[in-house]
């Protein structure tokens, strides 16, 4: 129905809603104001969609607070896209010519898809589904891999409808990043996203559904038809692995006995400057001072007796460093029980540009967010350049060691963390 008053009172009562943190409101009032059959109307439900599972994985405490308030804070910022580029025909029902949508059905065209065969758990992977008229359009802004499958020669229509589905409901966490339905155009090619987080371990099954749309006169909308694709992709999950092996310990003679045969544990705290975390070692436990002094620049307190090496050269690969050219030394913290030290909170965007001075391929413009689709070649030239910078051996934790880091409290989302 036309809009009953004029777009400009509609675009600040929604920005009202919007400052009054309302969005749900917000997308109910224009639901209710579009007409069904419309583009725009399309473009509100998928907002809705999204909300609705960030909402689910929300209150089943799947995503922590960081990545629920990053996701929610895209969703605000396409409804205020949105809304600013409302106009009154909009909300006026789009004229139907049953005659051209007649003479521009069905054709020959072609279908893409790319689902990884294998991804890691709890991890998100970008799956793709394409289609084109045109047989170069296809292929234009892709690269293809092991993972891409080309359908050609296959049924379009004017408007299609890409889907990619769990056979099994607990597998797999989807969530559709483009309106479910969509026209496809005569150039170029009309694309779905998907992000796709395994949640189970293992061999499932992903369904990849394209369908052909056909408009209806009587009810004015359009509805499936055929289904010109219809594939299942066996995706192999499984927790992230790290190449990264343990350097073992070597002796060098000098070593001492911490807590054996003794009345009072003692404590024994390890100094590093402006590196600070406390070290509490407790047990008959066997270290060598050398072998600390890789990664410390070792004041040792025992007792409230302080020992300082004096006359020695330090160590060349630890040299005294400050909090300007080492970002992440005061975010280490030691994990008892496996002994290493892990950072509090994944690398965020903000200090992948700092320490590589350009921004990650997937940075979204949240300075504060956990880096995501980074692969193994960039976070191994992020620690090269790291250590250059600082001398120190950051690394990734081993498999053994993020396990167990989860198994005391760690938790185990998006990003990737760094140990020493």
């Amino acid at each position: 129905m036309p809009l009953a008053q004029p777009i400009a009172a509609l675009r600040q009562e929604l920005n009202k809603l919007l400052a009054d943190d309302d969005l749900p409101a917000g997308l109910k009032l224009c639901k209710g104001l579009l007409p069904e059959n419309g583009e725009k109307f399309k473009l509100i439900l998928a907002m809705q969609a999204q909300l609705q599972l960030l909402n689910k994985e929300n209150i089943k405490g799947k995503i922590t607070q960081e990545e629920y308030a990053r996701r929610l804070a895209i969703i605000v910022d396409a409804f205020i896209t949105f809304v600013a580029e409302l106009e009154t025909l909009d909300f006026d029902p789009p004229a139907i010519d049953p005659d051209a949508d007649a003479q521009n059905g069905a054709q020959t065209g072609h279908v893409l898809y790319r689902v990884p065969h294998s991804m890691a758990l709890g991890k998100a992977s970008i799956c793709t589904i394409r289609v084109a008229i045109d047989e170069d359009a296809i292929l234009e802004d892709i690269i293809i891999d092991k993972d891409t499958r080309l359908k050609e020669k296959i049924e379009v229509s004017e408007r299609m409808s890409a889907e990619i589905l769990g056979t099994e409901s607990e597998a797999f966490d989807i969530l559709a990043l483009n309106a479910k339905d969509q026209r496809v155009h005569p150039t170029g090619y009309t694309q779905w996203l998907f992000r796709v987080t395994p949640l189970l371990e293992g061999e499932h099954l992903l369904l990849v559904k394209v369908s052909l749309l056909e408009f209806d006169p009587n009810t004015k909308e359009y509805v499936p038809r055929d289904v010109s694709v219809l594939e299942t992709v066996v995706v192999a999950s499984a927790p992230q692995h790290s190449d990264e092996e343990e350097v073992p310990l070597k002796s060098v003679g000098k070593s001492f006995v911490v807590g054996q045969k003794v009345d009072k544990k003692p404590n024994i705290n390890i100094d590093i400057g402006t590196f600070n975390p406390a070290l509490e070692i407790t047990g008959a436990t066997e270290l060598n001072l050398d072998d600390l002094s890789d990664i410390l620049i070792p004041i040792v307190k025992n007792s409230g007796k302080k020992e300082t090496k004096t006359g020695a050269q330090p160590s060349p690969k630890s040299p005294t460093h400050s909090a300007h050219s080492d970002p992440f030394h005061k975010e280490m913290v030691l994990v008892k029980g496996s002994d290493f030290y892990l950072s509090q909170s994944a690398v965020t965007f903000a200090q992948w540009r700092a320490v590589m001075g350009s921004n990650a391929s997937s940075f979204d413009g949240c300075d504060q967010c956990s880096i995501e689709h980074i692969n193994w070649e960039d976070i191994q030239a992020f620690l090269k350049t790291l250590n250059a910078q600082t001398g120190r051996q950051y690394r990734l934790p081993t498999e053994a060691e993020w396990e167990y880091a989860v198994s005391v409290g760690y938790q185990n989302n998006l990003g990737f963390r760094l140990a020493l």
